[in-house]
């Protein structure tokens, strides 16, 4: 108790009144927690994904491109796509993203692509998976998963595990949003993608809530603010990207995600 007791103190004290609340924690328990995690969300999701193996190449190289262009070095990051046709993606802590298959058939561009997977490392970078578990359950319940063995962990991960995914289906804080967006852009920018593509994403997501086929996105609009709201504050960014530099098109998506599937039908934005 008394090692906890100090290590608490350490923390607090060195911990600024504005610095991330769980930077001195370490990413071991973050990539713990998201490690247990994944299986409960690939089951829900309708399993792991089998792409194309140009299309997963595909995949794993643009993800890769934007990965490289953000700052955590900590942690490794990994993209699993699921088997679902709810167009949606989002991120575990510890390094985890997941994209369905109904956005990749959604997307028409890479750009689109990499800004929405931009999106979702940017959650990651900024920790806003675990600084929402920190504000759940305090510092001191995730400061003991240091101090503990395995064994004592395994009980509190689990819950630990199906709070983190109740908050990523409630959604993080409009604040957390809008820094996912503008940091989201920004390494696609970086990656040489067009950051406009994020917004060409939204508003295509924004026609589809009134479509038929709005059942589909209904779970992305619960878990985000007002996609009006996303795009003006992001063009500003994109106007500076766009200002600084000139964005060619990057190469075509794959024809096919699937083998010998054809493209799930529907999920196209009205004109």
């Amino acid at each position: 108790m008394r090692r906890l007791s100090i290590l608490i103190a350490l923390l607090l004290i060195a911990m600024p009144v504005q610095a991330n609340m769980f930077s001195m924690l370490g990413t071991n328990v973050e990539r713990m927690i998201g490690q247990m995690a994944y299986d409960d969300l690939v089951a829900e999701y309708g399993g792991v994904l089998e792409l194309r193996p140009d299309a997963a190449s595909y995949l794993d190289t643009l993800f890769t491109r934007v990965v490289e262009a953000n700052p955590r070095r900590d942690i490794e990051f990994s993209l699993t796509p699921l088997n679902s046709r709810e167009v949606n993606a989002f991120a575990l802590p510890g390094g985890f993203v997941f994209v369905t298959r109904g956005l990749l058939e959604l997307v028409d561009t890479p750009e689109e692509l990499a800004g929405v997977l931009g999106h979702e490392v940017a959650h990651i970078a900024h920790k806003h998976g675990m600084n929402a578990l920190v504000r759940q359950v305090g510092l001191v319940t995730l400061a003991r998963l240091l101090l503990r063995s395995t064994e004592g962990n395994q009980e509190m991960l689990e819950t630990l595990a199906g709070l983190s995914i109740n908050l990523l289906k409630s959604g993080w804080s409009r604040e957390a949003e809008y820094e996912a967006d503008a940091s989201g852009a920004r390494f696609a920018a970086t990656a040489d993608y067009d950051p406009a593509g994020l917004i060409a994403f939204l508003t295509k997501m924004q026609e589809m809530q009134g479509d038929r086929q709005r059942d589909l996105v209904s779970t992305w609009f619960a878990s985000h603010p007002p996609t009006e709201d996303r795009i003006s504050k992001l063009l500003p960014l994109v106007k500076e990207h766009h200002e600084e530099r000139f964005f060619l098109p990057n190469d075509r998506l794959p024809r096919r995600w699937v083998q010998g599937a054809d493209p799930l039908s529907g999920l196209k934005a009205c004109a």
